[in-house]
């Protein structure tokens, strides 16, 4: 009876043990993720304030009060660190889309007003002062080095299949006669319609004007319009 009593302590202190050690790394991950967010955090306003060329590595340890070792150990060298900065600044928009998606399937919207309530937070998004500024210094980047191009597409890529869902859910509701290759080519000339009133102008234009915004839902209304007859007519215009 003895011998089975100190088989069960051992046990429960085996147990306790290690639920204490998981606690421990739970708290230790806490505070590398905290370190991770605020060194993507300050990354991105040096970046933005002086290019990626001229932002050093110092520069960014000097902000964060850390070390040269915590920003090795956790991103790498200076094209590991900004490539992590695009994927972070590109991660709240996608989850911010997927919100709108999850409440539209959660309350059955109608696909247009689905394509309405994502374009126009793409839209508002776009036309952030600090997502141009962001959105100017990827694209210069991307064109010397293709790990940032590949990073930039990935993203596109993404956004692009919150319009592919939303094509798909119609097709089936209608039964259209569409393959897939046609929805993601259907999908890129919605994203066309809503953001290029917008995507160019706002990145080549630095005395761009913002449009009001009744105007912003009145030319997206318009092309989500646009849009929805094309797609009933796909066929006919193919």
């Amino acid at each position: 009876m003895l011998q089975i009593q100190k088989k069960t302590n051992k046990k429960t202190i085996k147990k306790e043990s290690q639920g204490v050690l998981t606690k421990a790394n739970k708290i230790q991950m806490q505070i590398m993720q905290q370190k991770q967010i605020k060194i993507l955090k300050v990354a991105t306003e040096l970046f933005l304030k002086y290019g990626y060329k001229k932002t050093s590595l110092q520069m960014i340890v000097a902000q964060t009060g850390g070390s040269f070792a915590t920003i090795y150990n956790i991103f790498g060298n200076k094209e590991d660190l900004f490539s992590k900065v695009m994927e972070f600044n590109g991660r709240d928009l996608i989850e911010s889309l997927n919100k709108i998606y999850v409440q539209s399937m959660n309350f059955n919207l109608k696909v247009e007003k689905y394509f309405y309530d994502i374009g126009l937070h793409l839209i508002r998004e776009i036309l952030d002062i600090k997502n141009i500024s962001f959105m100017r210094l990827m694209l210069l980047e991307c064109y010397d080095n293709p790990k940032f191009a590949t990073i930039f597409n990935q993203t596109s890529n993404v956004l692009n299949l919150f319009f592919v869902k939303g094509i798909e859910a119609y097709k089936d509701e209608m039964n259209l006669d569409i393959d897939q290759k046609e929805v993601e080519e259907c999908a890129r000339i919605l994203i066309h319609l809503v953001i290029e009133p917008y995507w160019m102008y706002s990145l080549m234009d630095s005395n761009y004007q913002t449009p009001k915004e009744s105007e912003i839902e009145y030319a997206l209304k318009r092309a989500i319009k646009i849009f929805m007859l094309y797609l009933k007519h796909y066929k006919e215009i193919k």
